[in-house]
């Protein structure tokens, strides 16, 4: 128990770390975000918007699905996007950074969780399970981002580099201290 303990502990604390790194000093996230000089006209343009994520061009809410299927067809060929808007922007680092520890906490807790319910042994074979994990990660989420909704590589590359480098870090964590043999008391 107390091994499992400091396994997440310290297993947060390692993908804590390197995600920090990644987006803060290594070049990790240097092309993730675009810029345009634009910027401020688009803002403007959206100021008044309800906080949210749209798809542009979108499908007015009260109108048939035949009528939608016909300006989806229209649209086929023209420029869209999809947008995060939110009303303020807030310098909020604090809350941002306890809170994406307490979820690092969530995601090691649960892989020692499968670890050890998989009664998975040894150092490489809790590397290699620990890997699985960060492959079904980056499969289900930026795969599956870049096959709906076109997500471009820029910003992906980054993204797939942060699960299977922040899974291979902790899978080394985790093999190195699950791995050991408990000490036989004399």
């Amino acid at each position: 128990m107390k091994n499992s303990i400091i396994a997440i502990l310290i297993g947060a604390l390692i993908l804590f770390v390197y995600q920090a790194l990644a987006w803060m000093v290594l070049p990790v996230h240097a092309n993730s975000h675009k810029y345009t000089a634009t910027e401020d006209s688009l803002l403007a343009a959206m100021n008044g918007l309800e906080e949210g994520v749209y798809y542009l061009p979108g499908t007015p809410p009260n109108i048939g699905k035949s009528e939608a299927q016909k300006l989806h067809e229209n649209n086929v060929g023209k420029p869209w996007a999809m947008l995060y808007y939110h009303e303020n922007l807030e310098m909020n680092m604090g809350k941002s950074m306890g809170l994406g520890f307490l979820i690092d906490l969530i995601a090691v807790a649960l892989t020692v969780r499968l670890i050890q319910l998989g009664n998975i042994t040894g150092k490489s074979n809790i590397l290699r399970a620990t890997m699985v994990i960060a492959f079904i990660i980056v499969f289900s989420s930026a795969m599956m981002n870049w096959n709906w909704f076109s997500t471009p590589w820029h910003y992906l590359t980054g993204e797939i580099l942060d699960h299977l480098i922040g899974g291979l870090l902790l899978g080394l964590w985790l093999g190195f201290i699950l791995g050991l043999k408990p000490k036989v008391q004399a």
